[in-house]
Parts: structure tokens; sequence; C-alpha cells
């Protein structure tokens, strides 16, 4: 008898945590590119991010993105920006985080959380922003 109850709980801790960890759907064709920058030839250079991935949560959505360090040494006092880009022209910020010190050669791994209603033909209004200092590289959501 407690074997079976054994046997069972490992099933259920098993099922349970190989569950999707991002729910409902996902919107993975969605074009992006470096749109501006601010860059004198620094660390930014070589830093790269792929297309995000957005899902959607019960709060509003998820975006997981990848930050690879390109560079050959490690990159500290980097900040992370996502902003909303207001039809009056303006922009509204909606995460600020200050990133870990990133190692040469590698990748980071970030998930946000974003409370702002957003539908899909609006992920085009987003923006990232790597800032280090006074030099920063935006990220855009292209048609």
């Amino acid at each position: 008898m407690i074997h079976r109850l054994k046997y069972l709980l490992v099933v259920i801790l098993l099922l349970s945590g190989t569950a999707n960890a991002f729910p409902q759907s996902t919107d993975n064709g969605i074009p992006f590119s470096v749109s501006g920058k601010f860059i004198k030839l620094n660390l930014l250079d070589k830093m790269e991010i792929p297309a995000p991935q957005i899902y959607a949560i019960p709060q509003g959505k998820r975006i997981k993105l990848r930050i690879y360090n390109g560079n050959d040494r490690e990159v500290k006092n980097l900040r992370f920006y996502l902003y909303y880009n207001l039809p009056s022209g303006g922009k509204k910020r909606i995460r600020k985080l200050l990133l870990p010190p990133l190692e040469a050669k590698e990748n980071y791994h970030l998930c946000v959380n974003v409370n702002y209603p957003l539908h899909k033909n609006e992920y085009r209004n987003l923006t990232i922003r790597l800032k280090r200092k006074k030099t920063y590289r935006d990220y855009e959501f292209t048609e």
C-alpha cells in the first residue's frame, strides 16, 4: 500500500514538473531588428537580442528573450528598458531592470511580464533598450 502511494506521488510530481511554464498561446513569427542606436565604439556593439517570444498569461503578456554578450570581456552595469511607443510620439516606460554582470560569450535569459494591454498588432509599438552609462541600443519589432 505504501509503495503504491509513493509511486503515485512520484508520477504526480513528474507530471506537474514537466507542465508548460508558459501556458496558452505564443506569437513567435514577429520580426525583430535594431532600430536606432547611440553608440560610440563600446561594449554594446556586440550585444545581440534574437527575436523574443511573446506568451499570453492571465495577467497580460510575458516576453521571453535572450541577450547574447559577444564581447571578449564581462559587461557590468547594463540596464534593460521596455518602452511602449505612444501615438503622440512619446514613450511610456513599462519596465526597467538592472541586469547582473554578463560573462563574455555567454547568453542571459530574461522573462518580463507586461501588464500593459497589448494586442497582436501592437507589438510593433514596443521598444527594448539596452543601456550602459550614456550609450544605448534600441531594438524594435518591425512589420
